[in-house]
């Protein structure tokens, strides 16, 4: 973490094992993240002390099937977002798009006229 707007008057880690795609609580009390391993956490922040001032870090639930970031047009957008009371998530999950390979098949008559008697 770093304080805004004078970016250099200090650092504050958040996680020990890292993590990206932080999203503030509507409060400012928690701080929403995933981890490498793609766990969502919630981090507890006390905006009222004088500083940075973190509580504990609880794991929410898994979201490994879940992409962290969203390129839209070369824009990275966090594919998650947390409701304003911090008890439920939309979370954008990728989608399998299916094979649709087309395949053109040419003298094909040929063939049929082949193997079907006349």
């Amino acid at each position: 973490m770093l304080p805004f707007p004078d970016l250099n008057s200090g650092k504050w880690l958040v996680s020990e094992a890292g993590g990206g795609s932080p999203v503030w609580s509507r409060d400012g009390r928690e701080l929403f993240y995933l981890t490498l391993t793609g766990e969502m956490m919630a981090v507890s922040v006390d905006p009222d002390q004088t500083g940075f001032v973190t509580g504990g870090t609880t794991r929410l639930f898994d979201a490994s099937s879940y992409a962290d970031w969203a390129n839209v047009d070369g824009t990275l957008l966090p594919e998650f977002d947390v409701s304003p009371d911090g008890k439920r998530f939309l979370m954008i999950k990728p989608v399998q798009v299916p094979d649709r390979t087309a395949y053109v098949v040419v003298n094909w008559f040929n063939e049929l006229a082949r193997i079907l008697p006349r």
